[in-house]
């Protein structure tokens, strides 16, 4: 922990021998999935329509294939597209092993593109992030669909434990939450 807080570290310090001594945390990851969304501009609604088409059809083993050539570890998962107008905008969500992995998805995700120009000679990458990956910052679609790695936890902290590590009750840390 980066912090020069002394009470904030003593405080998370002592939540994790509660954690430690009850037995320890159990994870689950329930999705996995990083996400990178290039916005694609086309001549006219009609071409951006069979991009859409295509992209989640018959072209998306092509696109697989280009994206997962750029790497031993990112895999593509799933590639949702969406049409505003001319702008196609697709959500390219991977598995990137153990890695943040926005670096290999962006390559990923560039190798792909250049995959579907040879289909779409007339589109136009108007940004590698349009704003559907929605990176850094804050956005219903991240919560919905997820971004990264989902994880639930369950910890089961005993009263004994409770009360000699925390110093308090059950009942008084129930009440407050």
């Amino acid at each position: 922990m980066a912090t020069a807080e002394g009470t904030l570290v003593a405080s998370t310090s002592r939540g994790c021998k509660a954690l430690n001594a009850g037995g320890g945390v159990s994870t689950v990851i329930t999705k996995d999935g990083m996400t990178r969304g290039p916005a694609i501009d086309f001549p006219s609604v009609v071409e951006a329509a069979r991009a859409v088409a295509w992209i989640q059809g018959e072209g998306y083993a092509e696109l697989k294939a280009a994206f997962e050539s750029t790497s031993r570890f990112a895999r593509l998962r799933d590639i949702k597209a969406v049409l505003a107008g001319r702008t196609v905008y697709a959500r390219f969500a991977t598995a990137t092993g153990d890695a943040m992995g926005m670096n290999m998805i962006s390559k990923g995700t560039e190798k792909a593109l250049e995959a579907m120009r040879g289909v779409f000679p007339r589109m136009d990458v108007l940004a590698l992030s349009g704003n559907y990956c929605t990176d850094k910052k804050p956005a219903a679609i991240n919560w919905i669909e997820g971004r990264g790695k989902s994880v639930v936890a369950e910890a089961v902290v005993p009263g004994k434990v409770v009360e000699s590590v925390l110093k308090t009750s059950v009942e008084a840390l129930c009440n407050l939450n």
